[in-house]
């Protein structure tokens, strides 16, 4: 199993919001796995691992400290993954949490804000998210991983 090549879809996973203004609010991220770090504990049936990423667009200048677990199936063929994270602004701060699958198209998942994680200009944040996209293999056994969020504000 290849750790860096799964995470790269699992990435997907990783939705936030923006300010307040849009009902709808886009970003994007691209980032190679290299920068993922095995978590603690491992899952029995899948890899869990960690990494820091950051966005342009509405969330531009924003970063997200990601927690994923990918369950890969068929040798990597296909795959579930669920993700958390921590995204930090300038302006304040908030989590989601999203899940996802992933194939040899590339990815898709969805997930939500955390009800009550917004601080700042990012206070009282919800709503629903997607994400989708795709990822090259790279040098050193990893994968360059490129995706678009959109978050669906609660009104």
């Amino acid at each position: 199993m290849n750790v860096p090549a799964l995470s790269v879809f699992a990435i997907a996973a990783i939705a936030v919001a923006g300010p307040a203004a849009a009902d709808t609010l886009r970003a994007e991220t691209s980032f190679n796995t290299g920068v993922q770090q095995k978590a603690d504990p491992q899952p029995a049936d899948g890899v869990a691992v960690t990494y820091p990423i950051s966005y342009t667009g509405d969330l531009d200048g924003c970063t997200a400290q990601v927690a994923e677990t990918l369950y890969p199936r068929d040798e990597g063929t296909w795959g579930i993954y669920e993700v958390a994270a921590d995204v930090t602004c300038a302006d304040g701060g908030f989590a989601f949490t999203s899940s996802g699958s992933w194939d040899e198209k590339g990815f898709h998942g969805a997930g939500r804000v955390t009800e009550g994680s917004g601080t700042g200009s990012y206070a009282g944040l919800s709503g629903r998210l997607a994400q989708s996209g795709g990822s090259a293999p790279a040098a050193n056994d990893t994968m360059d991983l490129a995706y678009r969020i959109m978050i669906d504000r609660a009104p």
